[in-house]
């Protein structure tokens, strides 16, 4: 939850400092010339995109860092909260650059033929980063990546409180 409140956080500083309106895609066009006035709010869409992308990428790192961590406070036997901790942080930072990498590939990816396409008209460098579609893919991954960064803290020491109690698991080591 932190993760994607920081994710949602910064995409609203972020659309307001690089002039996002909403228009982001041919969709986006679509949706101007169907819906009635007054009942569109574009930029609602791109905040919802936005979340969406930081909510799925939070919630793997999340879900795989606590896992990992149940796993070695079932393993390792009086295993103690500053453990769990500096083992957390530890995954965490693996996990983070994989999956930052993962999302900006994706992002791009998603986006490559629009870009080429820009590139093709010989588009300059700055033209390319204030394109409505290029700023809001490089929006999706700074927020998201940002949301995993601040998830990977909060998820090692909710999983790291919980793990360390000394309570018996209900999982037995053998399955």
């Amino acid at each position: 939850f932190g993760g994607v409140l920081v994710a949602a956080v910064l995409a609203i500083i972020m659309k307001n400092v690089m002039f996002i309106n909403g228009y982001f895609n041919n969709e986006s066009l679509y949706l101007e010339a169907l819906l009635p006035a007054g009942q569109k709010n574009l930029v609602a869409v791109l905040f919802a995109a936005v979340l969406i992308g930081s909510v799925g990428a939070v919630m793997d790192v999340s879900m795989s860092l606590a896992s990992a961590l149940f796993e070695l406070a079932i393993s390792v036997e009086d295993i103690s909260f500053k453990q769990l901790v500096k083992s957390g942080f530890s995954i965490g930072r693996d996990m983070m650059g994989t999956m930052a990498n993962t999302l900006i590939l994706a992002y791009i990816g998603s986006s490559l033929s629009f870009l080429l396409v820009l590139i093709a008209y010989n588009s300059s460098f700055l033209g390319l980063i204030n394109n409505q579609i290029i700023a809001f893919e490089i929006m999706q991954a700074i927020t998201g990546s940002i949301g995993i960064l601040c998830g990977i803290p909060l998820t090692t020491f909710i999983a790291a409180a919980l793990y360390s109690i000394k309570i018996t698991f209900s999982i037995s080591k053998n399955c």
